[in-house]
């Protein structure tokens, strides 16, 4: 597996609720370069947001990348912002 370099890792407390997404977690953990491991908060989703800038590719990650680590659901639909409910 690719390791990744990371300034931050955000991880969802959900996450850790869902035994399928813990395990998921869990095996990829170890190959995430990165000391500052902190919990997803309402704060953390703000600062996150105002990234605003999107990386894509196996080996576009640089020491400022900035995980997260998430659950997919209704509640956190919105938060995918690259998805658009368009008619179609």
């Amino acid at each position: 597996m690719l390791t990744i370099p990371a300034k931050t890792v955000y991880i969802d407390p959900e996450v850790r609720s869902r035994p399928n997404c813990k395990r998921r977690l869990d095996r990829v953990l170890p190959y995430v370069r990165c000391w500052d491991i902190r919990d997803l908060t309402p704060e953390a989703i703000r600062s996150v947001f105002g990234i605003g800038i999107r990386r894509h590719g196996k080996n576009d990650f640089g020491n400022d990348a900035v995980l997260v680590s998430t659950t997919f659901d209704e509640e956190r639909y919105s938060w995918f912002y690259h998805w658009r409910n368009e008619p179609g």
